[in-house]
């Protein structure tokens, strides 16, 4: 396939993308339908046939192709038909159970003050799918956390939950009584240490060999059993000399 061919075909994809379902690739779109390059292409870097693309590849259909029905502008691209975006709409009755990542750092943190959202975005993404949350968390830093949303607890809490095509959800922050997520480091090193602990206490039916008292006890007993020895021999010195006196 000629580089030409190949454009095409990347340009015919990323107008799928776009205009069609961003919320299948865990992208969110503005409501112009624009998104960054740099996150796109971050996205695309997770889709077997498409781990190559880069920026440069992108700027290389707006200069090689004819026609194409993106449009580019400075850093961000969108498709031109907007019109199968994902419709925005809040949901009252989402799953009871959603996900979402938070960056391995600023894991404390969230458990004090709730999820607030990343970056320059105005949304916290959450999703159905345990792995596209990770997916999503990886493009953010390695070793994301996931949490586990309980969305009843977000809408008694008044919080709002946008639903965003058919794989996301959207809200503007996650209380800290919202989520449940794995112990913090420390804590895990707390209970092993508190775990080890118990292990080593002494358990009904058992006994532990004090050996300094056993050697102790065996010393003093050898000592009183000479002591008694002395005396003896002593004493039958004696008998023998009165008897020879006799």
């Amino acid at each position: 396939m000629n580089n030409q061919k190949k454009l095409e075909k990347l340009s015919k994809f990323l107008q799928y993308v776009l205009g069609h379902s961003p919320d299948e690739f865990g992208l969110v779109l503005d409501e112009s339908g624009f998104i960054k390059i740099k996150s796109l292409v971050q996205a695309l870097k997770e889709e077997n046939g498409w781990s190559y693309v880069k920026e440069s590849h992108i700027n290389d259909i707006f200069l090689i192709l004819s026609e194409t029905k993106l449009e580019i502008n400075n850093d961000m691209i969108r498709s031109i038909d907007i019109s199968n975006m994902p419709v925005i709409e809040q949901d009252q009755t989402p799953p009871k159970i959603l996900y979402s990542c938070v960056r391995n750092k600023a894991y404390s943190h969230v458990l004090e003050k709730g999820v607030l959202p990343y970056g320059h975005s105005s949304l916290v993404i959450l999703t159905k799918d345990k792995d596209m949350a990770v997916r999503i968390g990886k493009r953010r830093g390695s070793n994301p956390i996931i949490l586990e949303i309980n969305t009843q607890n977000m809408i008694k809490s008044s919080k709002k939950l946008i639903r965003y095509g058919n794989y996301l959800y959207l809200t503007d922050f996650i209380p800290p009584n919202c989520f449940n997520g794995p112990p913090l480091p420390n804590e895990i090193e707390h209970k092993k240490g508190k775990k080890q602990s118990k292990n080593n206490q002494e358990k009904p039916g058992t006994f532990l060999f004090d050996t300094e008292k056993i050697f102790l006890k065996r010393d003093k007993d050898k000592n009183i059993k000479n002591k008694k020895g002395v005396g003896w021999k002593n004493e039958a010195r004696k008998i023998r000399k009165n008897s020879e006196k006799w």
